[in-house]
Formats: C-alpha cells, sequence, structure tokens
C-alpha cells in the first residue's frame, strides 16, 4: 500500500494510502485502527477534533479523531476534479483543483461547497497566515507567471501573486514568512518572503523538494531528488543537518518530538527524533 499523505491527530498519527485505507498509528508506530475511504487520497486536515480526507476525484471524508469514526462524505459538484491540496483557516476548509483553477470552500458543519476562482492556473498546495489563504500554482507556462496568489479567508477574493520563472514544489508559512521550494530543469532552490509584502529576502540552493515543514523552529524539506530530508535555519536557509530518506520523501509531518516521512516508492513511512520543541 502506497502511503499518500500523513497528520498528526490527537497524539496519534494518521496515514492515508493510495487505496482508500486511513490507518491509524500510535506514536511507538503501533496500529491502533483502520477505516475505509475512497481511493486517491491527496491530503489530511485537522481541527484537533475531526480529520478531513481530500480525494483527488472531489470527494471529502469527515473523521470523528477521537471515535475514530467516518461521519460525513461530501462529493464536491467540480465534475471532473483534479483535487491536490486541502487546508483548514480555523473556520473553513479549502481544496484547490488543479484541473478547474478553482479553490474550493467547504462549511464543515452542512458540507456546503462554494467554488471560488484560484487566481491563477494550476493551483495545488495550500497554506495560510494572517495575510489570509496561500495557494501554490505549478503552471507550465514558460517564462514569467503566478507561482502564488494570496486570498481573502471571507471573500476568497485574490489580494496578492508572486511571480516566478522558477517551477515550484513546496509551500510553508508561519504568519511572518512564506517558504517556497523552487526548481528549474537541473537544479532546485529554496526562497525566503516576507509574508506581508511578499517581497524575496534570500534565496538559496537546495536539492528539489516536494515538502517544507516548519517544526522545532527549524524548516525541514522533503528532498524527493536527493532521498534525503534537510533542517535549514528558517531566518537565514542556512544548511544544518540532512538525513538519509530513500524512497522519495515525499510529505511531512511532525509532533512529540518527531519527524514522520511518507517515502512513496519505497511505501514507506519513517520517523526521525527531532527534539522535543518540535510542536
Amino acid at each position: 500500500m502506497e502511503p499518500q499523505a500523513v497528520a498528526l491527530v490527537a497524539n496519534t498519527v494518521w496515514v492515508a494510502h493510495a487505496n482508500g485505507e486511513i490507518r491509524v498509528l500510535s506514536q511507538e508506530g503501533a496500529l491502533l485502527l483502520s477505516l475505509a475511504a475512497d481511493s486517491s487520497p491527496i491530503g489530511l486536515a485537522s481541527d484537533g477534533a475531526r480529520l478531513w480526507v481530500a480525494h483527488r476525484a472531489g470527494i471529502v471524508t469527515q473523521i470523528e479523531a477521537a471515535a475514530g469514526t467516518i461521519t460525513a462524505r461530501w462529493v464536491l459538484p467540480c465534475g471532473a476534479c483534479s483535487i491536490q491540496g486541502i487546508h483548514w483557516d480555523g473556520a473553513h476548509l479549502w481544496l484547490s483543483d488543479f484541473s478547474g483553477a478553482s479553490l474550493w470552500r467547504v462549511d464543515v458543519n452542512s458540507g456546503e461547497a462554494a467554488a471560488i476562482p484560484a487566481g491563477a492556473d494550476s493551483p495545488t498546495a495550500l497554506a495560510s497566515d494572517a495575510h489570509g489563504l496561500l495557494v501554490l500554482h505549478q503552471g507550465l507556462a514558460a517564462g514569467e507567471s503566478v507561482i502564488l496568489t494570496r486570498h481573502d479567508f471571507s471573500t476568497g477574493e485574490t489580494t496578492a501573486a508572486i511571480e516566478s520563472a522558477l517551477f515550484p514544489t513546496a509551500l510553508a508559512s508561519d504568519g511572518w514568512t512564506i517558504w517556497l521550494a523552487l526548481r528549474d530543469q537541473q537544479t532546485g532552490s529554496l526562497a525566503r518572503y516576507d509574508a506581508q509584502t511578499l517581497e524575496l529576502l534570500d534565496q538559496v540552493e537546495a536539492p528539489p523538494a516536494g515538502d517544507l515543514l516548519l517544526a522545532g523552529e527549524m524548516l525541514w524539506s522533503a528532498d524527493v531528488s536527493a532521498d534525503t530530508v534537510t533542517r535549514r535555519d528558517p531566518s537565514t536557509l542556512a544548511l544544518l543537518e540532512t538525513a538519509p530518506a530513500e524512497g522519495l520523501p515525499q510529505a511531512l509531518a511532525a509532533g512529540d518530538g518527531f519527524l514522520w516521512i511518507i517515502q512513496r516508492r519505497a511505501g514507506l513511512l519513517t520517523r526521525l527524533w527531532i527534539g522535543p520543541a518540535s510542536g
């Protein structure tokens, strides 16, 4: 079974597999529960009590985390969806539809979903900060194109954008800073932006990354081409540590001192001790 997404909820580790199985593990890796959901999950989001699973075909599964039971299943009215990202902003659930160039804002009490223009083509990863919802765009247009948009939480309106000639692969934000993983045909880089102004602050060479995560006051990257995970100083992007993660490290989660790594080609979920301050 190929793991696709991982999240930590209430001191347990939730893993979504390609066949639709949702596994719940203890922090020691013991299997606590297995649930059957729709196939092709692409991401997980949680408010600490509920877990939402986004499926590529436009389905959202809601799970009550403490009971481990599926409490709702919503089908988005998007036809031939290609859902790529899911994010909980504290009030609404957001999903990105790559093929429809749209965002979906879902009321998790009623399941009602509203379509909102994504502001650019090919929306994928989602995050948020004090200034709004952040959307990564992975279009293939040659030359400069929009790689990130910011949206008003209330209206969904696009309020700002970042353009680049490089291809974005991952996104992270802490409210003050936005980090983007970028690549061209041969090399990769990490860029750091001011969250309020979207001004580029720093950019360094780095292996192409499939995921970025701020944990333990450090910036971690899943280096898909190098089969490693890397720890960096988030304020300078200086490299501090590299650890092996063979088999296409693709997704990261952290909590209780551990970094959890999905290695998709190898079909593995592994953990790395990163210290008690991981949060």
